[in-house]
């Protein structure tokens, strides 16, 4: 810094003296875009004439290079005027730029001679080119660095180069600096210094199969941001963007075709062909901001688009299990557990299917579980999670059921199967589950619900039992005594023979007594109601404490115990098809039986999924047992014989 700060120092005092070394006043050189092409290409020549404007252009001969192995397309002219300090007076300085399109007309190496300037008595050439021209197309065009003319072999002329040459001397870092600093900077990228590419992985893929899509930035030049990434529509593919960097790019050191570049990536994404055939992705847009200026331009932005690409995707192949999705493509395992295993009746069991591997995980089709008898599965709450590893896209997939046993006794969950393709062993696989068995107890409170029930109970002896130890012998003693009077002659004969009689007439008087007693069908129904209302009020209580819990088991054992006492049977532990039978066969109507059951299953699924409950639902469900209560009470329900008897 002492050293540049010195130099700069110097420079500036060395540019308000009244003279100073005056540099050469005619620039001619030629330039041409690229040194390599195919036939069937085209390239840019361009010739540049810089002479001083207070001169004039008399005794001026200009001669533009003849290309005889060339066709010429196209011809341009552009003019400009800048001003210029450091060659003793302020002056300005004229700019002439011709720009000629040309098409090689045969392959080989074709030579482009020296143009020619007279100016003043003095001739200026500008030095033969050669193209190297091949049959095919080229990937990317090399660029001709141009070469320096007869009279300046510096850079383009920029107003500010020469006090460039002032302040920084033949210092290379200084010139730099200076230029990047006051103005014109680099000149502007050509295609060759800074280009984009499209990879893709894989030019072969089938239906579902990843395919790796990355978009790398090569540059010879300094990249300050990008500014602008236009993705086409991937119209064919589902894409997962899998890499793209959310703060300032980096680049790595590289090499493309032989020269050394600075890589950079912008995007990688990971696509998945849903259509066989052949599928074309559009060129990516990509505005680039290069460079800086503190005084001229601030900067320069630049557009480059990748090469279009296409991939064959191929249809998967024949023979697929029947049970086999489209969209099930990759690598995938398949796991199941079951907690707990060992429940009362009455208790949830949570079944949860876990999914995982590499593929679409978002297309994938899951297995689903089928019904299972005497269980009744709720809707499973999906959580998935997608991730990337070695480079491929996929995750895991968590479904999770809430099993209600509706009865007693064991049941198995069945095991469940994926069939899936895989695209690396080119085979159809299937990635199964075990069968996990459960166990069902008639727990306590089952047996608190079946209040009034038949129930088999087995007593045990209170004592031994206790057999006789054999025949005793025969009696052979005697006594003789005075025949005894006959029985009916014997004082306790009359009541003893009364004592039916009187036994009747005193189960006939409590008969009679427990007739007038009873009390009659409609009382028997207010009673009902009664109950059912205490019940409820109970309920309202828990809905005004937010309890929603506790709530729905009481709505629904008021539901359990009215129904046993209206169908005189229990209908705790009954499947709902059970107790709709039931129902409709004491003669209830049909939308009563569908009322009840509706009203069960809501107070099912708030108790163990309560997680939609709101007061508003609570009340609604109240309000409905109500309504249900107060329909049965007016309803004649039919009991057969056996369900009197118990």
């Amino acid at each position: 810094m002492p050293r540049l700060a010195a130099a700069l120092l110097t420079g500036l005092l060395a540019a308000l003296a009244p003279a100073g070394a005056a540099a050469a006043d005619v620039e001619f050189f030629a330039t041409t875009d690229r040194d390599e092409m195919g036939l069937d290409e085209t390239l840019t020549l361009t010739v540049t004439v810089a002479l001083d404007a207070g001169a004039g252009s008399e005794g001026e001969e200009l001669r533009l290079p003849e290309a005889p192995d060339f066709e010429v397309l196209s011809r341009s002219k552009s003019q400009q005027t800048s001003f210029v300090m450091g060659r003793g007076p302020p002056s300005f300085r004229n700019s002439r730029v011709f720009s000629l399109i040309l098409q090689p007309r045969h392959a080989g190496t074709c030579v482009i001679p020296p143009g020619r300037l007279v100016y003043r008595g003095k001739t200026y050439e500008t030095g033969a080119l050669r193209i190297k021209v091949v049959a095919g197309g080229v990937s990317r065009p090399g660029r001709r660095q141009p070469p320096p003319s007869t009279a300046n072999p510096s850079q383009p002329f920029n107003p500010f180069g020469q006090l460039g040459n002032i302040l920084g001397g033949q210092d290379p870092d200084a010139q730099e600096l200076l230029n990047e600093f006051f103005g014109g900077g680099h000149p502007q990228a050509s295609d060759s210094d800074l280009f984009l590419v499209a990879y893709l992985d894989k030019k072969q893929a089938y239906l579902g199969e990843q395919v790796t899509l990355a978009i790398y930035l090569y540059s010879r030049v300094d990249v300050t941001g990008i500014d602008g990434f236009k993705m086409p529509k991937l119209d064919g593919f589902w894409s997962e963007d899998t890499d793209t960097p959310k703060a300032q790019i980096t680049g790595e050191p590289t090499t493309y075709d032989g020269i050394s570049y600075r890589r950079f990536l912008l995007r990688r994404s990971a696509l998945f062909p849903l259509k066989a055939g052949k599928l074309t992705i559009d060129p990516v847009e990509v505005e680039i901001s290069t460079g800086f200026s503190l005084i001229i331009d601030g900067g320069r932005k630049l557009k480059r688009k990748t090469q279009t690409t296409s991939l064959e995707a191929l249809p998967l192949p024949p023979g697929a299990p029947a049970a086999f999705e489209t969209p099930n493509v990759g690598q995938w395992r398949l796991s199941a557990e079951a907690s707990p295993t060992h429940v009362q009746l009455g208790q949830p069991v949570m079944l949860k299917i876990t999914l995982e591997g590499a593929g679409n995980l978002h297309d994938v089709v899951s297995p689903r579980l089928p019904a299972i008898p005497g269980v009744t599965a709720y809707e499973p709450t999906l959580n998935e999670k997608t991730a990337m590893t070695k480079g491929r896209f996929g995750g895991r997939r968590v479904l999770e059921y809430l099993l209600k046993p509706e009865q007693s006794g064991a049941f198995e969950i069945p095991s469940l199967a994926l069939h899936y393709f895989d695209p690396v062993a080119r085979e159809y696989k299937a990635a199964s589950t075990q069968a996990i068995p459960v166990r069902v107890e008639a727990g306590a409170g089952a047996a608190a619900g079946q209040a009034g029930g038949n129930r088999v109970a087995l007593a045990s002896p209170s004592g031994t039992n206790v057999l006789d130890q054999g025949i005793r012998a025969l009696r052979f003693k005697g006594d003789l005594h005075r025949p005894a009077p006959p029985l009916y002659r014997r004082p306790f004969f009359a009541p003893i023979a009364a004592a039916p009689i009187l036994l009747w007439l005193a189960l006939a008087t409590a008969g009679l007594l427990r007739s007038s007693l009873q009390p009659s069908a409609g009382s028997i129904q207010r009673g009902l109601a009664g109950k059912a209302r205490r019940r409820l009020k109970v309920a309202r209580a828990l809905l005004k404490a937010k309890r929603p819990d506790e709530f729905y088991a009481e709505v629904s054992q008021a539901l359990h115990c009215y129904l046993a006492a209206r169908l005189a049977a229990p209908v705790a532990g009954l499947t709902r098809t059970d107790l709709s039978a039931k129902l409709a066969a004491a003669g209830a109507k049909p939308e009563i039986v569908a009322g009840v059951t509706a009203l069960l299953d809501t107070c099912d699924a708030g108790r163990f999924a309560p997680g939609g409950s709101t007061s508003a639902t609570m009340e609604r469900v109240l309000e409905s047992a109500e309504g249900l209560m107060v329909v049965l009470d007016g309803s004649r329900l039919a009991v057969t014989p056996l369900e009197r008897a118990s």
